[in-house]
């Protein structure tokens, strides 16, 4: 048997326990197993935040409020079908009337003399002579046109039932029913100023 010297023994007494570093590749190895990438959330847990409901709950809940939306919107189109609009041109004498105001009325009765009569909308007159109402009601209706109160054309002219009339019991009805109607006044001239 082969005498060690005393430090040897020592030295080996010392470092019995140690073992070698691994490889590297082995630690990349490993450190996938012991830390794995977290998971890619769903959809609809990140809308949510929370687990606690499925997702086919939320697809079906969202499913439902788009029908909802639709159905609303779909009764907003058929009611606004009741609705129409009344647009024109105004004129002072042969020109049109460049800034005025349309004013309109509705009428509650069914034959004159009106009695039921009330300010439904006004609308201004641009200076191409054009006023529209949009969205208006079915139903009977009194127009009025006015001049622009400071401009020249209302020293000539007066404001004026359609079409072309001085009080409301003589002037002609527009009977809003089923489509737009297009009506065009033409101021009356004041009497010192008329032909």
């Amino acid at each position: 048997m082969e005498n060690r010297d005393s430090i040897e023994h020592k030295f080996r007494s010392s470092f019995s326990d140690f073992e070698p570093e691994p490889p590297s590749g082995v630690w990349e190895n490993l450190c996938h197993e012991l830390h794995p990438e977290p998971k890619q959330e769903n959809f609809w847990l990140r809308i949510t935040g929370s687990s606690l409901v499925p997702a086919w709950h939320i697809r079906r809940y969202m499913a439902l409020a788009g029908a909802a939306i639709i159905f609303f919107l779909a009764i907003v189109y058929f009611a606004s079908n009741d609705h129409h609009s009344i647009r024109g041109h105004a004129y002072a004498g042969e020109s049109r009337l460049c800034r005025g105001v349309a004013v309109l009325f509705r009428i509650a009765d069914k034959l004159k003399p009106w009695d039921s009569v009330s300010h439904y909308r006004s609308a201004i007159i641009d200076d191409q002579g054009n006023y529209k109402f949009s969205r208006v009601k079915r139903g009977t209706y009194l127009l009025r046109i006015s001049p622009e109160e400071s401009s020249e054309t209302a020293k000539m002219f007066m404001p004026s039932w359609f079409d072309q009339h001085e009080s409301p019991d003589s002037s002609h009805v527009i009977l809003l029913k089923a489509d737009d109607v297009n009506a065009d006044v033409h101021l009356l001239a004041k009497r010192r100023f008329a032909k």
